[in-house]
């Protein structure tokens, strides 16, 4: 059965993949139906499932931003809530996890505006900074994500105290920021702008 759920997975992530190339929702609901028996037929208590449940979670985000049905989102938010806590930690895959926990939770937060779903989204980023080690290519990434939760959770509070968090945070996304990135002038930025505030 373990090997038939991987090859399930494998190929649920080929149909998603077709889907975002061709935006055809029968790929995506086929993803979904394949990522879903991946889980019913993996080991328990393995990182096997854990992948599987995060991957199932990160495809009904995709349907959700297709659909905008919160039950799809909220869904994600338990799958990937599962795959946090079967994982042991520290590991990347746990911080992984981590992230997209967070990502489906700042979503849920932009749905809804509830000050708790960012909260939960900025303590899942922060879990997956520290489990991610400084040589990591993933953890601009992180970092990233993590800047601009703080950054908006200061826009909520107006406090200096978590503002200096979202500025000691995105100078880390500038320090860990590939160099000749696309994406550094953004960062500058985006520091630029807190930095201004304070």
């Amino acid at each position: 059965p373990s090997q038939r759920a991987y090859y399930l997975n494998k190929l649920a992530t080929l149909l998603q993949k077709r889907y975002l190339a061709t935006q055809k929702k029968i790929s995506l609901e086929r993803s979904i139906e394949l990522y879903t028996l991946a889980i019913q037929q993996a080991v328990p208590e393995t990182i096997d499932l854990a992948a599987y449940q995060s991957n199932l979670g990160r495809a009904l985000q995709v349907r959700y931003k297709a659909l905008h049905e919160l039950h799809d989102l909220e869904t994600a938010i338990e799958l990937h809530r599962q795959a946090v806590a079967s994982t042991p930690l520290p590991s990347s895959k746990s911080a992984d996890f981590s992230y997209a926990l967070g990502i489906a939770l700042f979503t849920h937060y932009e749905h809804t505006n509830l000050l708790s779903n960012l909260e939960q989204a900025i303590h899942s980023w922060e879990n997956a900074v520290k489990q991610t080690p400084t040589t990591s290519r993933e953890l601009y990434k992180y970092f990233n994500s993590l800047s601009m939760g703080l950054s908006l959770f200061y826009d909520h509070t107006r406090k200096l105290a978590d503002l200096e968090k979202a500025i000691v945070s995105w100078e880390q996304s500038v320090k860990y920021n590939p160099a000749h990135s696309s994406e550094q002038p953004g960062c500058f930025n985006n520091l630029g702008i807190v930095l201004q505030i304070r």
